[in-house]
């Protein structure tokens, strides 16, 4: 302390003066420099931080509408599927019906009728038919001529 002491003795009152001025102002601009600018950082931020938020708030809404969009197409394909399912069912047991009629020696016409399909699906059905003796005839090893 004594040290001091003798030092501000030894300084003249002006060049005290002078010295905290040189020490301490430029300590004074920058702190308020430094305050100023982390103010307008911290605005900045916020307002980039508010504008992010937003726009995620609005791709969020949008997103959400198009996963409704989807779920509801996909839906609708589901139930696609279901009535593509039952009419081939449908068509399957219906050809087997032809089928069995047909090969019971029935009428084309009686059976179109009795079905109620068109004749050309009666024609249709006989000629798979002839097609599938064909095909299991050709199946079948043939006795070779010696």
């Amino acid at each position: 302390m004594e040290g001091l002491t003798s030092l501000l003795r030894e300084v003249s009152p002006l060049s005290l003066s002078l010295m905290v001025l040189i020490y301490l102002v430029p300590v004074i601009v920058i702190g308020l420099l430094v305050s100023r600018w982390k103010k307008v950082a911290r605005e900045v931020v916020e307002e980039g931080l508010d504008s992010i938020s937003a726009l995620c708030l609005s791709m969020s809404a949008n997103i959400n509408d198009h996963v409704e969009r989807l779920s509801k197409v996909a839906q609708d394909l589901a139930k696609v599927c279901d009535t593509i399912d039952k009419h081939a069912s449908m068509a399957v047991g219906g050809y087997e019906m032809v089928r069995r009629s047909l090969a019971k020696g029935g009428d084309a016409l009686q059976i179109a009728k009795r079905f109620g399909i068109g004749l050309g699906e009666v024609e249709l059905v006989s000629t798979l038919m002839e097609l599938e003796d064909d095909k299991g005839a050709k199946a079948e090893p043939q006795p070779h001529a010696m």
